[in-house]
């Protein structure tokens, strides 16, 4: 069976991390790369020995020989490299977020059942093995009817970079991640969207979202943006979940000493559970009539056998059998519900209903 074609569509830093994933999938190869810079495509083809480098996708696209495309740009660049994709019948591995808002995620999903390719969203978290563990607890019905769960989502990166001895100043080096014109957000869209896809497959769908999204202008002096086009530092999100459930998210790129880390606490009617991701194999839970009484917690550790495969592999496997993996821009569109709902809810300072 011939190998499956991608092409890669920026080279940012998770460019790497997809084409090792082609890579190593032993079903695909990447045969071409995009990025607006031709000299950084053209290293990236060099590490990564591939044939074809472009700096227009729609060039790449209309040249043909390839049978998939992963995006790895910008946010504001993810509709138009996926439509270009869509229309030529290829398969479309997007990272987060899918779109800039909910319009333009719809219209993806609409293109992609149309074209009738395998479509996916990079949440890559949704298969850490603590996460994966446990979902098969609730399921189970170990912790019952869940009550409430806090999820955050914490970084250092602006504070570090701050601190940095570097002649390149922090505006520079994460221009796009901090303009709303190329991000749409900042944190929400950044490492909100990886809570809400966990949450949504810990507890389920959304019913509501209360939103904060503070700037703090203090650490933008120098940045050449005005003062409304930066996006958030850090998100604070109520959310109330149609299981009746009510959830407490924050995410922010100012956690000193953080690093990059997701924790989740839910706790529920038969029991509770603490995941982290600092500690990927284990799931620190107190569960069943006997620990609860004790509040005896009890630490469950997922052997390598019970891993998940990640999205991408899933996505190859999904393209080499014509089988849609068990998520796609469905995926990408319920979070994008939830974002605009939640920066409609902080520009007005009203809950917002989902549902």
């Amino acid at each position: 069976m011939p190998k499956i074609q991608f092409g890669i569509i920026g080279t940012g830093s998770m460019a790497n991390w997809h084409a090792r994933q082609i890579m190593e999938s032993n079903l695909a190869q990447v045969a071409a790369v995009c990025d607006v810079e031709k000299v950084r495509a053209q290293t990236f083809a060099t590490r990564y020995n591939i044939e074809r480098v472009y700096d227009q996708f729609e060039r790449m696209i209309a040249e043909g020989g390839l049978d998939a495309i992963s995006i790895t740009t910008s946010n504001d660049v993810h509709h138009d490299a996926a439509q270009a994709a869509l229309n030529a019948r290829l398969h479309v591995m997007c990272e987060k977020p899918l779109a800039m808002n909910v319009h333009e995620a719809q219209d993806l999903v609409d293109a992609a059942n149309a074209a009738g390719v395998i479509h996916a969203v990079n949440f890559t978290h949704r298969n850490t093995p603590c996460f994966t563990l446990a979902r098969k607890f609730i399921s189970a019905g170990y912790i019952g009817q869940p009550y409430h769960v806090q999820a955050d989502y914490l970084q250092d990166w602006l504070l570090a970079s701050e601190r940095s001895t570097s002649s390149t100043p922090v505006s520079s080096r994460h221009i796009w991640r901090m303009d709303k014109r190329f991000a749409g957000s900042g944190q929400l869209g950044d490492l909100g969207a990886h809570v809400l896809d966990l949450l949504y497959g810990l507890v389920g769908d959304y019913a509501s979202v209360s939103a904060l999204l503070p700037v703090f202008r203090g650490l933008h002096t120098s940045d050449p943006l005005p003062p409304e086009q930066i996006t958030d530092d850090a998100c604070a999100l109520l959310l109330d979940f149609q299981s009746g459930a009510v959830g407490e998210v924050v995410t922010s790129r100012i956690a000193n000493g953080m690093g990059d880390s997701i924790a989740v606490r839910m706790y529920g009617h038969e029991g509770a559970l603490v995941l982290d991701d600092r500690k990927p194999t284990e799931v620190y839970a107190c569960l069943g009539k006997a620990a609860l009484e004790r509040r005896t917690w009890t630490t469950y550790t997922i052997t390598e056998r019970e891993y998940e495969s990640n999205p991408m592999i899933q996505f190859i496997q999904g393209i080499a059998t014509n089988q849609q993996p068990s998520f796609s821009f469905v995926d990408g569109l319920r979070v994008q519900r939830v974002m605009d709902a939640a920066i409609s809810s902080y520009q007005t300072g009203q809950r917002v209903m989902l549902s």
